[in-house]
């Protein structure tokens, strides 16, 4: 599954801390999302990935073995 936008993307400081709980850019926010999703993924013995650029947007990717 792919998820796409064409948002402002982020920087690879950014981009290091994504999946890490609590972590947001945002002033309101919990911060759980990446993370959450991480773990469920993880949990399925998936992966998931991000790739992004500052000005450019934001696409991730998860990958769920077949059953």
């Amino acid at each position: 599954m792919s998820i796409r936008d064409t948002g402002s993307g982020m920087d690879s400081e950014t981009l290091a801390h994504a999946f890490e709980p609590f972590f947001t850019t945002r002033f309101q926010g919990l911060g759980l999302g990446l993370a959450a999703a991480y773990g469920i993924v993880k949990q399925h013995r998936g992966r998931i990935t991000i790739d992004s650029t500052a000005g450019t947007g934001t696409t991730v990717k998860v990958y769920l073995p077949a059953l």
